[in-house]
């Protein structure tokens, strides 16, 4: 019967395909590929989860969390031996799931727990300002509708379990409203039914959002990427006026988002002007008069015809016809 074979580090930096834990030989229960950490560590959370289920799988991890310590010098050296090959299995199982930046972090670390230790705190992280920036994303955001709602919905949650994780218990009834105060202004009917909702959970909200979703697109008569496709560009031209708006500067109220063309109080005041001005017309008016009288010499009848045209103040133009 042939032994099981030793396991390889991956070759060539290609990651394992995103989304499960799998096997790479069958049988051989050391052989699990993690997908990689990502330099920023933007998929941190998951890594630990799966990297942390392969360690127990393999009886290891108490030798991550510190349960099982080094033995003393003076314990047998099959103790020893046994504690040493483990931390080398759980250490190896850690360092070759990551990427170049996170692997850099520790390169001197001597044992598993160190390992596991420093990647927690550098893409984990703590003290207040993580927990500031994570309650920001949890309860400070608008999801939008130009793209799937759910992937948006579980990186809140996904922030929230951060929270709680660094000290500050956030419960699921609260992580359901922070949900239902985020939905986009086209969901406001929802937003409302949820609201009503009797201690809703972040599941049930979830599941809701995503049937409203699936509504909208099947009435739209189109393919999901088609709907979201014009969502978004129907975005981008709102955010585009907006924007032309905010740039524009009136030079008579000195207030922004209109130009001295659109200001209303500009108009109103010549409007009052106009109609309370004292001041004559600038055009020139004219006035006329016909006078008539009959003649005693003749049957015929004489009309005077007499013109004046007024001008503006300090002109003595006149005009008189006979």
């Amino acid at each position: 019967m042939s032994s099981p074979s030793t396991p390889s580090p991956p070759q060539g930096g290609n990651a394992p395909s995103a989304g499960a834990v799998t096997h790479t030989s069958k049988g051989n229960p050391h052989l699990f590929n993690v997908p990689y950490l990502e330099d920023d560590g933007s998929n941190f959370a998951f890594w630990k989860f799966r990297t942390q289920t392969v360690l127990g799988l393999r009886d290891l991890w108490t030798t991550v969390n510190g349960t099982s310590t080094e033995p003393a010098l003076s314990a047998p050296p099959e103790e020893r031996d046994r504690w040493s090959h483990n931390d080398c299995e759980a250490h190896a199982q850690i360092t070759l799931t990551l990427k170049d930046e996170p692997l850099n972090s520790v390169l001197d670390a001597t044992t598993a727990k160190d390992c596991w230790e420093r990647l927690a705190d550098r893409y984990k992280g703590k003290g207040e300002l993580r927990i500031i920036h994570l309650t920001d994303e949890v309860f400070c955001k608008t999801l939008s509708d130009s793209e799937a709602l759910e992937p948006q919905i579980n990186a809140l949650t996904r922030a929230a379990r951060s929270v709680t994780n660094l000290g500050l218990p956030l419960s699921d009834r609260l992580v359901a409203i922070a949900i239902i105060s985020s939905l986009p202004p086209s969901m406001s009917t929802l937003r409302t039914v949820l609201s009503t909702t009797s201690s809703p959970t972040a599941a049930y909200v979830l599941s809701q959002v995503i049937l409203d979703e699936q509504r909208c697109v099947r009435e739209s008569g189109m393919g999901a990427t088609a709907f979201f496709a014009k969502a978004a560009k129907k975005g981008k031209g709102k955010d585009k006026k907006s924007e032309d708006k905010s740039k524009k500067h009136c030079s008579h109220c000195k207030i922004h988002g209109h130009d001295v063309s659109e200001c209303h109080k500009l108009k109103k005041e010549q409007e009052a002007k106009g109609g309370a001005s004292n001041y004559p017309s600038s055009k020139p008016t004219a006035s006329a008069k016909v006078a008539s009288t009959n003649s005693t010499t003749a049957d015929t009848t004489v009309q005077l015809f007499t013109a004046h045209i007024i001008d503006p103040p300090n002109s003595e133009k006149s005009a008189h016809a006979f």
